[in-house]
């Protein structure tokens, strides 16, 4: 049987869908699924004979209801999908689910937890329970539709292509290499550009380390670029790697370290550890990266906090002391102990 899933974005929250469906498409060898996401996305879904990778275009040809139908027909001509499993739940994966269910497919939708969520951020973390992570969400709505999850996935699979077009790129590893990952959509879920620079001047001076910026969009390309040319022994990746090649890097670091993120669910893709740093958001929201331990996260304990599900530019307080009040050193500390314990275990 063939299974159709919707995911088209976030990145994380594709991301966040991985483990789930490999689960799945382990556990029913037997069925084929087809996976409907962002182009630049599929990577994430590299070398699973029985997932089938297939683009969405939301700004061109698939743009709006006429854009579903043509979506629709698509993939009606490439595959016998019988049943659809949309992830998204929300325009315009909720159109294209409706014309398969007319269709006579049958079809699920996701339930995000949204009151909870909201409940969360009003009571605040201190009196709110957690909720369901993500991938329980994900997990419950493949149940709906007859198919049972785990817990079994640790990596996606190595893209040796991809992999030795890093190695020529960076050569061969030497000493430890470190992944950071400053910037976030949200003022909530950033660094102030002073403890982020303290904390790249603080592993460019480390003996025998190298550090990777990791990030997104021309203008935080720009200033990864200019610590970079600034520290020794930093190389921007902002901006010139595909996705392919950013987790091909991130396989062969030793540590990453990124905000509230797409960047700590990539890592955790690929077995990477992830010191995550969290502002106005919380991990009680469901958002915590696969198989990451509960140390790995740098929060501060404030009754304001959570704020935001997702983040925010503005700030009750007016001073973003959730984020701001995490000192470099502090994130250093973290970053320390992690390539210690690893050292050991390789011992």
């Amino acid at each position: 049987m063939t299974y159709l899933v919707l995911r088209f974005s976030t990145i994380g929250n594709v991301a966040m869908s991985v483990p789930v469906l490999h689960s799945v498409a382990t556990r029913y060898p037997e069925h084929q699924f087809v996976v409907v996401s962002r182009k630049l996305l599929a990577p994430m879904f590299h070398g699973y004979e029985n997932i089938h990778f297939e683009t969405v275009d939301l700004s061109g040809k698939h743009k709006g209801i006429k854009g579903m139908w043509h979506l629709y027909k698509e993939l009606k001509s490439k595959y016998d999908i019988k049943k659809v499993i949309d992830l998204q739940n929300e325009y315009p994966s909720i159109w294209l689910r409706r014309i398969f269910a007319f269709s006579g497919c049958k079809t699920v939708a996701i339930d995000k937890g949204l009151k909870a969520k909201c409940e969360l951020v009003r009571k605040g973390a201190a009196e709110a329970r957690p909720i369901k992570s993500m991938f329980d969400f994900y997990a419950e709505t493949f149940e709906k539709i007859g198919l049972k999850t785990d817990k079994s996935f640790v990596s996606i699979q190595e893209d040796l292509a991809a992999n030795a077009a890093i190695e020529k790129r960076f050569g061969k590893k030497e000493g430890q290499w470190i992944g950071i990952a400053p910037f976030a959509k949200y003022a909530s879920n950033r660094l102030p550009f002073r403890t982020t620079k303290d904390i790249i001047a603080y592993f460019s001076q480390r003996p025998n380390t190298k550090v990777f910026l990791f990030g997104a969009g021309e203008i935080e390309s720009e200033m990864l670029q200019q610590w970079a040319d600034v520290f020794g022994n930093v190389t921007c990746v902002a901006g010139r790697l595909l996705l392919d090649g950013e987790l091909a890097l991130m396989r062969k670091l030793d540590v990453m370290v990124c905000m509230d993120s797409a960047n700590k669910h990539l890592a955790a893709l690929i077995g990477q550890s992830a010191i995550s740093v969290w502002g106005g958001t919380h991990p009680y929201a469901g958002f915590y990266a696969w198989n990451q331990r509960p140390d790995n996260m740098l929060q501060l304990d404030l009754p304001c906090r959570p704020c935001t599900i997702n983040g925010t530019d503005t700030c009750k307080r007016q001073d973003f002391a959730c984020i701001k009040g995490i000192t470099a050193q502090q994130v250093i500390e973290k970053v320390e102990l992690k390539l210690k314990m690893k050292t050991d275990a390789a011992k």
